[in-house]
């Protein structure tokens, strides 16, 4: 079980809601699911170069106390890093904990 010291990012967990706008066409919002505080470790570009990522995207892993219902359709904002939203790529459960892998679109 991860040490309560290092939950020091608190996240939104938001699912994604189709919706319609005022000219009828189907759209995707995000509504949130929950708040939780948990850690962001980010890969290192040495990680990111041995995998052959290039540019646009980087990838990180958020630990938090386990909670049922996450899953890859869904979103992470960090509150704690200016909002920063993430993709799911993965959601696995080890000794109580989530490890959740992200992904974030680099601009």
């Amino acid at each position: 079980m991860i040490a309560t010291g290092r939950l020091t990012h608190r996240f939104e967990l938001q699912r994604p809601v189709q919706t319609r706008n005022a000219s009828g066409e189907n759209i995707t919002t995000w509504a949130k699911v929950r708040q939780f505080m948990g850690s962001y470790d980010q890969e290192s570009y040495s990680q990111a170069q041995r995998r052959g990522q290039v540019g646009g995207n980087r990838q990180a892993t958020v630990i938090c106390r386990e909670f049922e219902g996450v899953d890859a359709s869904m979103q992470l904002v960090c509150h704690s890093r200016d909002g920063d939203v993430m993709k799911i790529s993965s959601v696995v459960e080890q000794d109580g904990d989530l490890v959740i892998t992200v992904e974030e679109t680099v601009a």
